[in-house]
This record gives structure tokens, sequence and C-alpha cells, in this order.
């Protein structure tokens, strides 16, 4: 996993839309209902959590990236708990595709 820096992340968090949490990120994944243009994963999430988000990372073919930590994730989203995994988002009927 790349190391991905705050002011990038800030500036992504401008562009796409944002699917909080490992049960949205893995859903979106699965239902292939919206283009995931990346995943974020907290360096300090368990171990429990990355390999998930890996295994379903891989299969739909996109790219994951890693920020420091959990509470750093969580004030970038603007939540006011701990945030573990990020999905970066275009929705299907916005892609112009």
């Amino acid at each position: 996993m790349e190391k991905l820096d705050t002011p990038t992340l800030c500036n992504w968090l401008q562009i796409y839309g944002k699917l909080i949490g490992l049960r949205q990120v893995i859903k979106a994944l699965d239902r292939k209902t919206t283009i995931i243009r990346c995943v974020v994963v907290a360096s300090d999430a368990e171990q429990q959590i990355i390999n998930k988000i890996k295994t379903h990372v891989e299969k739909a073919g996109c790219e994951i990236f890693q920020v420091t930590s959990k509470k750093e994730l969580g004030v970038l989203v603007g939540i006011k708990v701990n945030c573990a995994v990020l999905g970066l988002i275009e929705e299907l009927s916005n892609s112009g595709c």
C-alpha cells in the first residue's frame, strides 16, 4: 500500500464523494453501483480489517492507499469518531461513460 499525504487526500475529498467505513466500502465494491476511485485505509486499523478490504479491493481492481491513523482519517472526513476505511467514489450515472 502506498502512503497518501494529507494535502492530496484533502484535494480528493473535494473532488469525489465518500463512503465511510468498512461495510459501506465493501457493499459498493461488491454491488458495483458506484465507481470506486480508490480506497484509503488507516495504518493503525486492525489487521483483520486491512486484510478484508485488501481482498475486496484486489477483486475490484482499484487502488488502495494508506494514511497515518484512524483518528486522522476521521478528522479529514469530518466525523467525530475514528475511521479505518474510506472509499472515494464517483457514481456511475455521473461518470460520463
